[in-house]
C-alpha cells in the first residue's frame, strides 16, 4: 500500500480515539493523569534540570504506555470471553504486572535528581570559581 497523507492523519484520529477511550473507561487512567500532572508541578516549582526532565517524561510516557497496552489486552480478553477462564486471567495478570513495573520504575529517584536545577547549577559555579582560584 502506497504511502498516504490521509492514511496517517485517520491513524492519529484513532489513537486520539484510543487516548480518550483510555481516558474515560479506566479508573487508574485518572489516577496516572494525577500523578502526571503532580510531578510536572513539582518539577516546575523544584526547577528540575534538562536531563532530570528527560527521565520525568520517559518514566511518565513508560507508565502511559504500560496502562495502554494493559486496558487493550483487558478489552481484548473480555470481548473474546467474558467467562472467567484461566489463561484469559492470567494475561489480564501479566498486563497489570507490567503497569505496576512502570510505576515502580518511574518513581525510582535517582540521588542526582534531589537536587533541584538551581542547586546544581551553583554547585558546578562553586566548583569553577574554586577551580579559577588555584
Amino acid at each position: 500500500m502506497p504511502f498516504s497523507v490521509r492514511s496517517r492523519i485517520s491513524s492519529f484520529r484513532h489513537a486520539f480515539r484510543g487516548l480518550a477511550t483510555l481516558l474515560r473507561t479506566q479508573h487508574n487512567a485518572w489516577i496516572h493523569l494525577a500523578a502526571t500532572v503532580a510531578v510536572i508541578v513539582v518539577g516546575v516549582v523544584l526547577g528540575i534540570g534538562r536531563t532530570d526532565w528527560l527521565a520525568v517524561v520517559v518514566a511518565v510516557g513508560l507508565v502511559w504506555t504500560a496502562e495502554a497496552l494493559n486496558t487493550a489486552v483487558e478489552f481484548l480478553a473480555d470481548e473474546v470471553s467474558l467467562d472467567r477462564r484461566e489463561l484469559i486471567g492470567q494475561a489480564k495478570d501479566v498486563a497489570a504486572a507490567g503497569v505496576l513495573v512502570a510505576s515502580i520504575s518511574a518513581s525510582h529517584k535517582r540521588s542526582r535528581s534531589n537536587r533541584t536545577g538551581r542547586q546544581t547549577r551553583h554547585r558546578e559555579t562553586m566548583l569553577k570559581s574554586s577551580c579559577a582560584e588555584t
